[in-house]
This record gives C-alpha cells, sequence and structure tokens, in this order.
C-alpha cells in the first residue's frame, strides 16, 4: 500500500495566515478608534464624574497615593498606567460615580456607612433566647404516608448485613 501525499498547498497557509493578519490589524484599528474617542472625551468624562460624585475620584486617587506609600513599585505602576490609560480611567470613574448616583437615589438608606471609630448598632442575643430563637411546627404532622414505608425498606436492607446502611 503506498501512502498518499495530501494535496495541500502553500497557497492555502498563506491566505489562512493573511486572514489572521487581517483580522489582528481590524482588532488593532477597532481599539485604536475607540481610544482616540475616549481621548477626546476624557475630559468631559471626568468633569461627570465630578459632577455625579466627586468621592469616586478622590478615593481612587486616594487608594493610587496609599498604594504609593504602601508599595511603592506596585503604586508608581499604577500611576503610571492611570497616565497612559487616561481615557479608559476617566471612562471608568465616570461610570462609576454615574452608577454610584443612581444607587444613592435609588437606596437613600443603604448609602450611609459606619465611620471610622463608630460601631455599628446590634441587637445582644442572650443564650436562654439564642436556643428556641427560631419556631418552627413538628415535622412529624406533615410526614406522608410514604415516609415509614421507606425507612422500614432501609431497616430491611440493614438487617441483611449492609454495614453502609448502619451509617444512616
Amino acid at each position: 500500500m503506498a501512502i498518499k501525499k495530501s494535496n495541500t498547498s502553500v497557497i492555502g497557509g498563506a491566505i489562512a495566515l493573511l486572514f489572521f493578519a487581517f483580522m489582528i490589524y481590524l482588532l488593532f484599528q477597532t481599539v485604536s478608534m475607540v481610544f482616540s474617542v475616549l481621548s477626546w472625551f476624557s475630559i468631559p468624562l471626568f468633569l461627570l464624574a465630578l459632577i455625579f460624585d466627586y468621592k469616586v475620584v478622590t478615593s481612587y486617587f486616594n487608594w493610587i497615593m496609599g498604594t504609593i506609600k504602601k508599595e511603592p513599585a506596585k503604586g508608581i505602576l499604577y500611576g503610571c498606567l492611570t497616565f497612559v490609560g487616561w481615557p479608559l480611567v476617566s471612562a471608568w470613574l465616570a461610570f462609576k460615580a454615574y452608577a454610584s448616583r443612581k444607587f444613592k437615589k435609588t437606596n437613600p438608606g443603604a448609602a450611609k456607612t459606619s465611620k471610622e471609630g463608630e460601631y455599628i448598632k446590634y441587637k445582644e442575643v442572650n443564650k436562654e433566647e439564642s436556643d428556641d430563637f427560631l419556631d418552627l411546627e413538628d415535622l412529624d404532622k406533615y410526614q406522608s404516608k410514604r415516609q415509614p414505608e421507606i425507612r422500614t425498606q432501609a431497616r430491611k436492607s440493614s438487617q441483611k448485613g449492609n454495614d453502609y446502611e448502619d451509617l444512616f
């Protein structure tokens, strides 16, 4: 028996490689277009973030400064990435500020958080009360007639010498 050679050509591989390169090029162009559009709108987005909720912006920069103090290499890296990716950061801050504003409007009580040094209110539970804090009705009242049959079958199988059923 002779081994047949496949009829693949170099042209098919080159076409696939060109298609792959074209898709990479399109992806790069799309990302660069989005980045350029965001760079034009970065200052208005940053101003919107300040208008919606200035605490989001201040907390972001405080986080960068805190990271620089705790881990200088990582903090400087984050600062450089913030500078390079400024359009993305401003869009993220605007989105986060907008979401924070909407959340505060829909849930005004949930926006209140305890400040540092304040304790959250709680209720002390005595041990006597904690034993019966959940009053449930007896399950025997709601058992169906089939459950005792299943239990009797399990007992019969355990009587046959099945050690596994004895665990239950």
